[in-house]
């Protein structure tokens, strides 16, 4: 119902009483179900499978038309959402909803990587907080975004899935680390505002970084605290725990597609805000994993809540048709099998 109710045009949110009551029980949830930094995800058996979000910051129209192009979350139709989910749009807030309502319904349906806009170090200032203020107004509002920020640090850093594909919001670091060192790091806390030294190296790299094309550690147009990752930190990162591809988000592609390969095919960006912003001009895109077959891209381009509205209505129609055509055509199939058994005997 709550789905149905955000896909209409100025629905209005939730009180803030039930906003509460679904943050605190997704906060317990996550604290029993993510122990550590590092997420194993298995799939669903073939054709299962797990589809892959890049940022969405706010664009709740990009969600709705995801979940409809590709089908809402299930045991079988798994969703990981690789962080970013806060600021610069308008309905952050909505898709976390829609995030935890279908975690509380089934766990294993849905997951979230932490990005770097999931710390107040960023959503202080770059829309989450003006937005959970506009809806539920002055101290509720407040309290709302402080309780968001302390769910966001029950997220992972890190998701593996079936062992074989890593996926990171940022990137790989300036220091190489294994998987068994990610599991160990202390993770349940503020984003640290510059890369400093020791564990704060591995969390701030790990939501801030971007791949390059050359080798080795790189500067960053992003400033001067952050960092790039060549080819051989990649290929190095994969070889050591026996992992296929890293993807990672955090960016919007420069050719405007919603995807770009790095390093010979071992890392890709998925980034799933379409028009980001509302003047990018970009795709969004998200990567559709299989156990046992090859990654598949898919790219979009948002409508509105109107016309998804519309679309939504025409394929009701059209498989309620394909529907009432099947029941014909079984009942044409069993008057011919009665008039067949008439005329043997």
């Amino acid at each position: 119902r709550v789905l149905r109710h955000f896909k209409r045009p100025g629905s209005e949110h939730l009180g803030a009483s039930c906003m509460a009551k679904l943050l605190r029980h997704g906060m317990d949830m996550l604290k029993r179900e993510v122990p550590c930094a590092l997420k194993d995800i298995s799939s669903p058996e073939p054709p299962g499978r797990v589809v892959v979000l890049g940022d969405t910051h706010g664009q709740l129209e990009d969600v709705l038309w995801i979940f409809f192009e590709h089908g809402e979350p299930s045991p079988l139709n798994v969703y990981l959402f690789n962080g970013d989910v806060a600021d610069r749009g308008k309905n952050a807030t909505e898709i976390m909803i829609l995030i935890l309502l279908f975690k509380l319904w089934e766990p294993d349906c849905i997951h979230m990587n932490r990005g770097n806009h999931e710390d107040p170090i960023m959503n202080d200032s770059y829309g989450f907080r003006e937005e959970c203020i506009t809806k539920w107004s002055g101290s509720v509002g407040m309290d709302i975004f402080n309780t968001f920020n302390e769910l966001f640090q029950h997220l992972p850093l890190f998701s593996l899935i079936d062992n074989k594909v890593f996926v990171i919001h940022g990137g790989l670091w300036r220091r190489d680390f294994r998987l068994a060192q990610l599991r160990r790091l202390p993770f349940r806390r503020s984003l640290p505002e510059r890369p400093g030294v020791g564990m704060d190296i591995l969390l701030f790299d790990s939501v801030w970084s971007d791949p390059h094309e050359g080798r080795g550690i790189g500067a960053n147009p992003r400033g001067d605290a952050i960092v790039s990752f060549g080819s051989d930190v990649t290929r190095r990162f994969l070889k050591a725990d026996n992992l296929r591809l890293v993807v990672r988000s955090h960016q919007v592609p420069d050719s405007g597609q919603g995807f770009e390969w790095h390093h010979g095919g071992r890392c890709i960006t998925i980034f799933s805000a379409s028009n980001y912003c509302g003047d990018c001009g970009n795709l969004g895109g998200v990567l559709v994993y299989v156990r046992g077959e090859q990654e598949q891209l898919f790219e979009h381009w948002a409508p509105p809540l109107a016309e998804l509205a519309l679309l939504e209505d025409e394929a009701d129609r059209a498989q309620a048709r394909i529907c009432a055509q099947a029941r014909c055509s079984s009942r044409q199939r069993l008057s011919r099998g009665r008039s067949i058994q008439r005329m043997e005997a």
